[in-house]
């Protein structure tokens, strides 16, 4: 994302409507880069949790994943 667009609750918004979009799930997985503290620092504010890593293309990715509220 653009750093003039970065802070302004953006993210936290396409995130909260992924997980809206996915509602019989029992949980979130992704990856971001290892090297990327910020996105990692975000996820973990989301509630996401470090489960592992993988190698892809040579970029070490961190793997998170989140579960899914049950209504």
């Amino acid at each position: 994302m653009s750093p003039e667009y970065q802070g302004r609750g953006i993210g936290r918004q396409l995130m909260a409507e992924i997980e809206r979009r996915f509602p019989g799930v029992e949980k979130y997985k992704l990856g971001t880069g290892k090297k990327s503290a910020k996105n990692i620092r975000f996820y973990q504010a989301l509630g996401y949790t470090i489960t592992g890593e993988t190698e892809d293309n040579g970029v070490i990715l961190v793997l998170m994943e989140k579960a899914a509220r049950r209504v």
